[in-house]
């Protein structure tokens, strides 16, 4: 199997660079109260983030950029 690869996309809305990082999923561990998480993109600003939409293996750059920039259309005022 091969290793997951963290990938990067920057975009800007309404003159504000945003950063957008992907990250694995991750497996439900009882032990220590951690539920299981899709392999998804999130949002980063300020050493936090926030999910955002789910990975989608074969996704186009194109159409990836504009799921990123419908997400944050939504969420982000001028």
């Amino acid at each position: 199997m091969a290793a997951f690869k963290n990938e990067q996309r920057r975009l800007k809305l309404h003159g504000r660079d945003f950063t957008f990082i992907s990250y694995e999923a991750q497996e439900e561990n009882v032990r220590r109260q951690q539920v299981a998480i899709a392999a998804s993109w999130y949002l980063v600003q300020s050493c936090n983030r926030w999910p955002a939409i789910p990975i989608e293996p074969g996704q186009p750059e194109a159409e990836l950029d504009a799921k990123l920039t419908e997400w944050l259309a939504e969420r982000v005022t001028s």
